[in-house]
């Protein structure tokens, strides 16, 4: 039984060939009392952290910013082009999701990875007061209006961009070079969009993979010193 496990595990690594189904995948992780323990406790962080977002963001956007000059939005006529950020955000991270959801503990690893991303933002953004760009069209996310603005329209939740961030994060996540490679090429289009709306200042963009990359550093840690446990679990009866 020991042996059958550890080969079930083997596959729940990213770059390697799964002949397994996702559902033989999970049933091998949900096995282990211990995967249980770090998925729940991956569910109420992430979870509770989604949960304060409204009030942090409605405190971002009643108080007073800074309006600074931006030279490239001063070059470019905006134009609302929202259909194209949502289809191009929401295309990838499904693309994406369908990918790792292969693999449980990776999943979990991404989970952590956009936690850590959310918080940082927010800490970021509390020392970094901004008004938004004085010719921004509003972007209203047809998902995250519902579940994190809520009745809030948010127009200074700027530095750092949320949406070339995720971006950036699943170019660094994603364990497949071409998937890592179309996912690069949409952080400059999504770059590009952005600053077409007028949504965020260009540093707001520039900074954003950097924030990224470091979100998926540390979540890398987290697996070495928790979560890394996972893939010896093979004990479990």
């Amino acid at each position: 039984m020991e042996t059958q496990k550890s080969n079930i595990w083997s596959y729940a690594v990213p770059n390697e060939i799964a002949t397994n189904s996702i559902k033989q995948n999970w049933a091998a992780a949900w096995d282990s009392s211990y995967f249980k323990a770090v998925f729940l406790i991956t569910v109420i962080i992430c979870g509770s952290v989604m949960l304060f977002l409204p009030y942090y963001f409605s405190y971002i956007q009643a108080r007073a910013g800074i309006l600074i000059y931006d030279p490239i939005l001063a070059l470019l006529k905006p134009v609302d082009v929202s259909i194209f950020i949502f289809s191009l955000l929401y295309i990838c991270v499904t693309i994406c999701l369908s990918y790792i959801a292969y693999f449980p503990k990776f999943l979990v690893k991404a989970a952590w990875a956009y936690c850590i991303l959310t918080c940082l933002r927010m800490f970021v953004m509390l020392f970094v007061p901004l008004e938004a760009p004085p010719e921004i069209i509003v972007l209203v996310d047809p998902i995250l209006s519902l579940i994190v603005y809520q009745e809030t329209t948010v127009t200074k939740d700027l530095f750092f961009s949320g949406h070339t961030a995720t971006m950036a994060l699943l170019a660094f996540g994603v364990p497949n070079k071409v998937l890592k490679s179309f996912f690069i090429m949409g952080i400059f289009i999504m770059a590009a969009l952005l600053l077409k709306q007028h949504v965020h200042y260009t540093v707001d963009i520039l900074v954003a993979p950097f924030f990224a990359y470091v979100s998926w550093k540390l979540a890398e840690k987290v697996e070495e010193k928790v979560f890394g446990k996972i893939s010896t679990v093979n004990t479990e009866n």
